[in-house]
């Protein structure tokens, strides 16, 4: 081994290697009112709440649908808050929509104020991951 390679190799010596670790969590989309989304990714549907402020007397339909021209899914409730409506939700591809809508049970009651959030999680072969090596001696990240 020459003199040239022995310096290149110490040159390019990282010490203390390690791996640093990434969570990828979903994505979470939030509405106030009616909620309208398309997925720009193959994925799934994780988790959909709602929370109705003011609650008509009869109580309210939620009006889930997901996919192009999916089937309607309907849910009759009085509660305010609907923690987890139903989870996971389902696979979603590219150009997927979720729709969710609250109407009152009673068509002559107006339904007030509501929101709607859901989380997503895209497919792994949609996502970029990304490993990194910190270097602990020069102090950077590459």
């Amino acid at each position: 081994m020459d003199k040239d390679e022995i310096i290149q190799r110490r040159l390019t010596r990282v010490k203390d290697k390690k791996t640093i670790k990434v969570a990828f969590t979903p994505f979470p989309i939030s509405s106030f009112g009616p909620m309208n989304y398309m997925f720009p990714a193959k994925g799934s549907v994780e988790k959909l709440v709602v929370s109705v402020f003011e609650m008509p007397r009869d109580g309210v339909d939620i009006i889930v649908q997901i996919g192009l021209g999916g089937p309607l899914t309907t849910f009759k409730t009085k509660e305010l808050f609907i923690k987890e409506l139903f989870s996971p939700i389902g696979e979603v591809e590219i150009g997927d929509r979720l729709a969710v809508r609250v109407e009152s049970t009673n068509p002559e009651e107006e339904v007030g104020l509501y929101w709607v959030a859901a989380l997503w999680m895209p497919d792994r072969s949609e996502v970029s991951i990304v490993k990194f090596l910190e270097a602990s001696d020069a102090g950077e990240t590459t």
